[in-house]
C-alpha cells in the first residue's frame, strides 16, 4: 500500500484474503492438472499453455487489486 502498488477503495486484509483464496485454487488446479492430465480436460497439459495460464491469471489479479501504477508498469511492451 505504501508504494502505491494495490487499489485504495479495497481494505488490506480483503486483498489479502482475495490473494490467498484465488492463488489456493490456481495451484491446486495447476498441480492436478498436472498429477491427473486427463481429469478436466480431454487432452494432456501443453508447457506453453500452462506459461499462458499463469501469464493470465497474474494479469486478471494486477486488474482486480492493482492501482492503476501497478497496471501501467505491470503490461508489457
Amino acid at each position: 500500500m505504501s508504494r502505491s502498488e494495490l487499489r485504495t477503495d479495497l481494505d488490506a486484509d480483503m486483498i489479502g484474503s482475495i490473494l490467498e483464496w484465488t492463488m489456493d485454487r490456481f495451484q491446486d488446479a495447476l498441480l492436478t492438472e498436472e498429477l491427473d492430465p486427463g481429469l478436466f480436460r480431454k487432452q494432456g497439459s501443453v508447457p506453453e499453455r500452462k506459461e499462458a495460464r499463469i501469464e493470465q491469471f497474474t494479469e486478471m489479479m494486477r486488474r482486480a487489486i492493482g492501482s492503476e501504477k501497478a497496471q501501467v508498469s505491470g503490461k508489457k511492451g
